[in-house]
């Protein structure tokens, strides 16, 4: 808070006193004024004052303590009674102030509710009668309420059974003199919020009113800091895009489980079927189906697979090369055209048979149905989750799906009572 006085010098002090050219002295800000000298009160004979010609009120600036006088003469002779010392106490505190949203701070005007009150009267140590006056006055701003407030003392002392009164007779009286630095917001990010800040600087100004006629001898400007800090948002983070191993432009759906399927490369009639075991995933844009494959080589031996991993692969096969699936026949698996030696979409049992089926857009119609046995002998071992006895030819499956910038991305895991497998695929727009 800061305080900042204004002093009229020329201050008259009553119409009959002949002292209405008086010049009220403060003495230098480092040389504070002197306590006066007590009076012994007991000594005093009032009788001897014969009239009370005027009042005094000095403020020392260094200390805000306030000394009033009163000013008789008696027989031609000048002589004075004083108070004992006051604080003038005036105060606007600084306020920081916090909202959950924003909106500019607007001048407003006091509050009509002023807080007032008076201690109890006492006698000073010169024998006046003193109280101690207390008013607090309110601002209503839009985002805020702001005080300042005040103390001073009245006295007075009873000079032949009348009460003379010292200067102050009235009070202190406030008014918002200008509030600085509206419409000076800035804007701060703090853990990820954004905050507005208006740093406002309100200065006030205090009157003390001195003399029945409302005569203001003392201006005093005060000044309190004001922050608002308003909670404006959260930052817009640019989203940190995971890379994918494979990218697919416009890439659209998937189906719900990968299958396991038979890549036969040559017919022995005496010993079946020769090819190896892969594992497939079908997903699709407007205009292809997307296929993925994963590769695997398999030893089985007594009984026993070990399989490894032997790469991976995007398969694009155009919608227009294949029959249109008729409602509750759509595609949902991956299979290998021995014929035509390419990987095509297809319709899989959805129970535990090995059965393939597609079509072509030409009518030609592909199928595939390997021999079970067979497949465990080559190691296949994916039991149904129900634990049923026979082997499976579909996955445990689970595809999590993201979107960046409204883009899809996958993460597929598929796994066989073997091998486990994670593979990422994204729109190829998502591509650093």
């Amino acid at each position: 808070m800061a305080i900042v006085m204004v002093m009229g010098l020329g201050a008259s002090l009553t119409a009959c006193s002949g002292y209405e050219n008086d010049v009220v002295t403060v003495p230098p800000k480092n040389n504070p004024l002197p306590e006066p000298t007590p009076q012994d009160t007991t000594k005093v004979d009032t009788t001897k004052w014969d009239t009370v010609i005027g009042n005094d009120l000095i403020v020392n600036p260094n200390n805000m303590m306030a000394t009033a006088y009163l000013k008789f003469v008696k027989n031609g002779i000048k002589d004075s009674i004083w108070t004992e010392s006051w604080l003038l106490d005036i105060k606007a505190k600084d306020m920081t102030v916090y909202r959950d949203s924003y909106q500019p701070t607007i001048k407003s005007g006091k509050n009509p509710d002023a807080q007032r009150y008076t201690d109890p009267e006492f006698k000073d140590k010169y024998g006046n009668l003193q109280t101690r006056h207390h008013y607090t006055q309110d601002f209503a701003f839009n985002n805020f309420t702001h005080s300042i407030s005040g103390a001073w003392n009245t006295a007075y002392v009873l000079v032949k059974g009348k009460p003379e009164y010292f200067w102050p007779y009235d009070g202190l009286y406030f008014e918002l003199n200008k509030l600085e630095g509206v419409g000076d917001t800035i804007h701060i990010v703090r853990n990820d919020s954004i905050f507005a800040v208006e740093n406002l600087d309100a200065e006030y100004k205090a009157t003390l009113r001195v003399d029945k006629q409302n005569y203001s001898r003392y201006v005093y400007y005060i000044k309190a800091n004001i922050k608002v800090i308003s909670f404006v948002g959260m930052v817009e983070k640019e989203e940190e895009i995971p890379s994918a191993e494979h990218y697919v432009a416009n890439l659209k759906g998937h189906v719900a489980s990968g299958n396991r399927f038979y890549k036969k490369i040559s017919e022995n009639t005496k010993s079946g079927d020769v090819g190896y075991w892969e594992d497939g995933f079908l997903m699709s844009s407007d205009t292809h189906y997307i296929l993925l494959i994963v590769h695997y080589t398999v030893d089985a031996k007594d009984g026993k697979s070990d399989e490894r991993l032997a790469g991976k692969e995007i398969i694009f096969v155009p919608k227009s090369e294949m029959i249109t699936p008729a409602k509750g026949r759509e595609f949902n698996a991956v299979m290998y055209d021995w014929q035509r030696k390419r990987y095509i979409p297809c319709c899989l049992s959805k129970d535990h048979n090995f059965s393939y089926g597609s079509q072509y857009a030409d009518g030609s119609p592909v199928s595939y149905q390997p021999d079970t046995k067979g497949s465990v002998m080559d190691g296949v071992k994916n039991f149904a989750k129900d634990k049923d006895a026979s082997p499976s030819p579909w996955l445990e499956t689970s595809c999590a799906e993201a979107q960046y910038n409204g883009k899809n991305y996958y993460t597929i895991t598929l796994k066989s009572s073997v091998h486990t497998n994670v593979t990422t695929v994204a729109d190829s727009s998502l591509k650093k």
